[in-house]
């Protein structure tokens, strides 16, 4: 094989493989977004209730750009893949606390641990495009800096949220 066939071949292992990639974490996001959804179906007020509805509209605008990237690179969205993420917020919903029932402080904990979670896996995601634009010049059409950054100011405000969920739940 010639020099272009192996070019073209290598291009198509790593469209594939961002592709996979793209869909794992628009997946996370899937989940992500669900969960916020049902906190605020509950109309939480103050800084949280705040801070959801950033965050949510910040996962919209990421799943978009996700989306995008994986049209841009020649793939396709996985349904399959956010079907199970949509199903693993729902059976996440049934982990045993103290209430049964409805809403505890550990709940608000453990939903901020969720979110800290996820958001890490977004910054993953950003910082690791960032490092591959380095050689993939397609990439650098993206402003992925501004992605990371956002991430890192989403995992500093949960961070503290968090903190503050357990004091509450445990102190």
């Amino acid at each position: 094989m010639n020099d272009k066939g192996n070019s073209q071949e290598e291009k198509s292992t790593i469209e594939r493989r961002l592709e996979i990639y793209l869909n794992d974490h628009l997946a996370g996001s899937v989940a992500m977004r669900e969960l916020v959804a049902r906190r605020l179906s509950d109309d939480p007020g103050g800084v949280f209730g705040d801070f959801l509805r950033r965050f949510d509209e910040d996962l919209e605008i990421e799943q978009s750009q996700v989306k995008e990237m994986i049209a841009r690179f020649g793939g396709r969205e996985n349904p399959a893949k956010k079907t199970l993420a949509w199903l693993a917020e729902k059976a996440g919903r049934l982990k045993m606390n103290e209430s049964l029932t409805g809403y505890s402080e550990l709940s608000r904990l453990e939903e901020l641990e969720f979110m800290v979670v996820g958001v890490r896996g977004k910054l993953a995601l950003w910082t690791a495009l960032e490092a591959a634009a380095a050689t993939n010049e397609r990439l650098r059409e993206f402003d992925l800096a501004a992605f990371r950054e956002k991430a890192q100011r989403q995992m500093d405000e949960a961070d503290v949220l968090r903190l503050e969920a357990a004091k509450r739940a445990f102190g």
